[in-house]
């Protein structure tokens, strides 16, 4: 089998897909869509109030695709975390990916309520991307 992906260039493209095997030559015009942004999350909480410790047992920002008609898989290359304590200096950790650096799980191990985290420049590249994505922010007020 001979198999090409698709990677549109703008949107509504088509695509010819052409099958050709012994007694069967035939084409169909299909449209290519890109994959739609993906929904950052926390969990399964796009922010909001949140308990501390539902918030110190997650890994990191997980990127979701939802109502979608396909099984693609987009994955987080960063984001930054900054953490506002009550009556505090805002902190912030850098992370790489969407799993949590040591720095930032320091900072959410010390979530305690009324702080607030904000998770900003949430990053994404989904298949066929040359370029990440712009997810843009969630905010967790610790409870």
């Amino acid at each position: 089998y001979v198999v090409n992906v698709a990677k549109p260039t703008k949107k509504g493209e088509f695509a010819e897909i052409s099958v050709s095997a012994p007694g069967l030559n035939d084409k169909k015009i299909f449209r290519v869509k890109r994959i739609p942004d993906p929904i950052p999350k926390l969990g399964k909480s796009r922010g909001g109030a949140m308990s501390s410790g539902e918030f110190r047992i997650q890994p990191g920002v997980f990127p979701v695709l939802e109502g979608f008609d396909f099984d693609a898989k987009c994955g987080v290359t960063g984001f930054r975390l900054v953490q506002v304590p009550k009556r505090k200096d805002p902190i912030v950790s850098v992370n790489k990916g969407g799993r949590f650096t040591q720095e930032s799980m320091a900072m959410i191990k010390k979530a305690k309520a009324s702080d607030k985290f904000f998770f900003e420049d949430i990053k994404a590249k989904c298949p066929g991307d040359s370029a990440a994505r712009d997810l843009g922010g969630m905010v967790f007020n610790i409870r």
